[in-house]
């Protein structure tokens, strides 16, 4: 788990790129504290490495390496990468990065875990490959040095790489299933730079950020932009299960390798034959999980899916550390530590439990505003928790995400229900007219021609009546938001029905767009891994194949999930209600953060791309306190978002 950058210059123009490549690595410096490597390739063909300022002695000395802030004459260059080292598996310099084959030919920066990775270098031993560390990147690397793209089907985990062919002199660049590591790109005529975020390709200062008003559009419509789509102009993410190629000459092509496995639901499986699937393949993926060098913990919230999590992964690494969150002073709507509790005093459970005060985080708004890197209309706790973590010496955590998606555990699934009527399809433009309210969602789902635009509609934080009352550009996507997204992630798909159509869209959208890069950004902000059990792909494909009967039955979310859970949970997690994992952000509205509220309002409504009697309209709801939480917060996030990525 690390990051990872690099600049390619196309058509064989050479420049001094150290001065940039280092901004990159320092503004990244966060995802990997324990390691510093740089490479330059020339057009001779040299490959030339260089160590920084954070690699550790015993790295630099296994290695002819000289610091890269010591060259008297920098070198020119067509292609430098830089690698920052959070390390996990194989800790010794052997693991050190950027990494190259013996002969040269092929060099790589990676960020991530293959969890499968020791099976697939059996296999590329019996082929006659040698292997000189014990890391996941050397199999990677030897992986398509044998198969090329082909050998992303063989790889089990969370991953973003770049591999460079000196024969071919092509940049390989690929992405995991789900999307769970990140990797960004600005691609232009002379060159291509990318990174592991949009804040390390600013930094190199061969970009300059500016808006891009359609990913602005749907950020601000549905909390994050949609993928390849950034609300930076010029900046493109690499969608999940996607690999791109680059040419010298800046041509590209690119593939896909994988998708949600649609269709593939079996009405013969069981009730019980469908629990015990899918018993199995989570502790397998747990399992894998566990996998590491260093000290392994779990995000517990008290719910269902964290907290089954950890309670399965006690049974395989004694005394697991898991970090519950709660807060003073407040409801109960905002505290599941009492479930947690519960749950951990049945297993080998080192539980720790922390209650903060929400508000001494109100000076540290700008840090999540630094690490969504879009405008979002919220703040989670993630990052509170991720301090915790890293305090008490965990470097791995796992994380309960993904189970709500696959086992329909949000209330529209049971709205869904009502979606019986595409003959009242006309009324939907009515609809799309009023105010975003409850019941005009509401009511836009019961009359939706469309299964999977149920999930955007129901997912929908500003509809387009509210956008077009909001900015004063001419609207930036041809069709509507639910027709733009099916359009992008669901052509041409046929599903079996309503329900997975939605589950199905919850994981392109809100999984691959938004909730991975939360948790990546804010675990990677205070240098630990977040692993997933439940986005295993096999998980999921297990998933698909359990009719969704036994997932909502009876009117009851998380059925199937809740049976597997029964042998691992307390009673009092299994009947909790369903709150979520957040912060209590209405009070901190009101409260610490009320000035900086007003402050952000009145600087927003001075800005061309929006109207300021909406802005304004929006912050005397907020002074007579009758505002709606999301909607306003999303607003403030803008203009904090402007100030840090583009005024500055």
């Amino acid at each position: 788990m690390c990051g990872i950058a690099g600049i390619y210059n196309f058509h064989g123009i050479e420049e001094c790129q150290i001065p940039y490549l280092i901004r990159m690595s320092k503004a990244m410096s966060h995802r990997g504290p324990d390691d510093e490597g740089y490479l330059l390739i020339n057009q001779d063909e040299y490959n030339l490495n260089y160590i920084g300022d954070d690699t550790p002695l015993n790295v630099a000395k296994s290695y002819s390496y000289s610091s890269i802030h010591d060259i008297n004459s920098p070198p020119l260059s067509s292609l430098s990468l830089a690698h920052r080292r959070l390390s996990i598996l194989d800790i010794s310099p052997a693991g050190h990065q950027p990494m190259s084959t013996s002969n040269n030919q092929y060099s790589i920066v990676y960020n991530g875990e293959i969890y499968n990775y020791l099976e697939i270098k059996e296999s590329l031993i019996t082929l006659g490959h040698k292997f000189n560390s014990n890391s996941d990147t050397e199999v990677v690397l030897k992986s398509y040095t044998q198969w090329g793209e082909r050998c992303l089907n063989r790889f089990n985990g969370d991953f973003s790489f770049v591999i460079y062919d000196r024969i071919t002199k092509t940049l390989f660049c690929a992405r995991d299933r789900i999307g769970i590591k990140p990797f960004y790109y600005h691609l232009s005529d002379s060159r291509m730079i990318f990174a592991s975020d949009i804040k390390t390709l600013i930094a190199s200062g061969l970009y300059k950020a500016s808006p891009n008003y359609q990913g602005l559009y749907l950020a601000m419509s549905l909390g994050m932009s949609t993928h390849p789509i950034t609300a930076f102009k010029d900046i493109s993410a690499l969608p999940p299960s996607t690999w791109l190629r680059i040419y010298r000459n800046g041509k590209t092509e690119s593939g896909c390798y994988w998708s949600v496995p649609v269709n593939t639901s079996c009405n013969e499986l069981s009730l019980s034959e469908s629990i015990e699937n899918i018993d199995y393949e989570l502790r397998s993926s747990i399992k894998k999980r566990l996998v590491s060098d260093v000290p392994v913990g779990c995000f517990m919230s008290g719910g269902v899916d964290s907290t089954t999590i950890a309670a399965i992964a006690s049974q395989e690494y004694e005394g697991i550390k898991a970090y519950t969150l709660g807060y003073e002073n407040m409801t109960v709507d905002f505290d599941e530590i009492n479930q947690a509790k519960a749950t951990a005093k049945l297993h080998s459970i080192d539980h720790i439990i922390r209650r903060v005060k929400p508000n001494i985080y109100s000076d540290k708004i700008l840090d999540w505003i630094d690490c969504y890197e879009e405008p979002y209309y919220s703040i989670t706790p993630e990052y509170i928790v991720s301090e915790i973590a890293k305090s008490n010496n965990s470097k791995v955590v796992l994380n309960g995400i993904g189970g709500d998606e696959l086992f329909a555990g949000y209330k529209y699934y049971r709205y869904n229900q009502y979606a019986l009527f595409p003959r009242l399809g006309f009324l939907d433009q009515i609809f799309t007219s009023l105010p975003n309210t409850k019941l005009s969602k509401l009511a836009r789902i019961i009359i939706s021609t469309q299964p999977h635009n149920v999930h955007t509609l129901s997912f929908m934080n500003s509809n387009e009546n509210d956008l077009k009352r909001l900015f004063s550009f001419d609207k930036p996507i041809p069709t509507s938001i639910p027709k733009f997204l099916g359009d992008l992630y669901a052509p041409g798909i046929e599903f079996l029905d309503k329900m997975e159509a939605i589950s199905y869209m919850d994981i392109k959208n809100y999984i691959g767009n938004q909730h991975v890069h939360h948790i990546d950004q804010f675990t990677m902000f205070h240098s630990l891994e977040g692993r997933f059990p439940f986005l295993d792909h096999n998980f999921i494909e297990a998933s698909f194949k359990v009719p969704f009967s036994y997932k909502l039955y009876k009117g009851q979310s998380k059925f199937l999930l809740r049976e597997v859970s029964k042998k691992y949970l307390s009673p009092e997690t299994l009947s909790m209600k369903k709150r979520g994992f957040t912060l209590p952000l209405l009070d901190l509205m009101k409260n610490d953060l009320r000035p900086l509220i007003i402050d952000s309002l009145i600087s927003l409504s001075s800005r061309e791309f929006v109207r300021r009697d909406t802005i304004m309209h929006y912050l005397h709801s907020f002074i007579n306190d009758r505002f709606q939480i999301n909607k306003l917060w999303h607003l403030v996030s803008l203009e904090l978002w402007y100030q840090r990525f583009i005024d500055q």
